[in-house]
């Protein structure tokens, strides 16, 4: 498994991150093309969203896709247009992704700011986002555990 993020105890020199980060090993290549793939789509969330493309955002998710969020599930292309549709328009404003990667799965960290574009009003939570066998044609994609 492959971390974005080092532990307190792993003292590493910003020269000797360089230096692994830089590495030719295939291995760190694929992680890092899989790390900003995810940050990317990280990204199309919040700014689908906010600009009300409702079947993009739907299309950044597996046919069996399921968004949880303030304890209700949406689920399938049809939950999720739903909820994109009934959801108040504002601006996601998101801190750095925790990212962790597993082979074809990755899970997500990421804490965020929703500021309602009507109301004004601010929330702050945290979403945990996991990606299991999520490839679709290449790409991440969020998708539901095996059962």
């Amino acid at each position: 498994m492959t971390a974005l993020i080092a532990e307190p105890q792993d003292r590493h020199s910003v020269e000797e991150f360089a230096r692994i980060w830089h590495s030719e090993d295939e291995t760190l290549g694929d992680t890092r093309g899989d790390l900003e793939e995810i940050e990317v789509l990280l990204a199309r969330y919040g700014n689908r969203l906010d600009r009300s493309d409702h079947s993009g955002w739907v299309d950044l998710f597996t046919t069996d896709g399921r968004f949880e969020v303030y304890g209700r599930s949406f689920e399938g292309p049809e939950g999720l247009l739903r909820m994109a549709e009934s959801a108040p328009g504002g601006l996601h404003l998101t801190s750095a992704a925790l990212i962790e990667i597993d082979g074809d799965s990755a899970t997500v960290e990421q804490s965020f700011l929703f500021v309602d574009q009507v109301s004004h009003e601010s929330r702050i939570g945290c979403t945990t986002i996991n990606w299991y066998a999520p490839r679709r044609d290449g790409d991440f994609r969020s998708g539901v555990p095996p059962s």
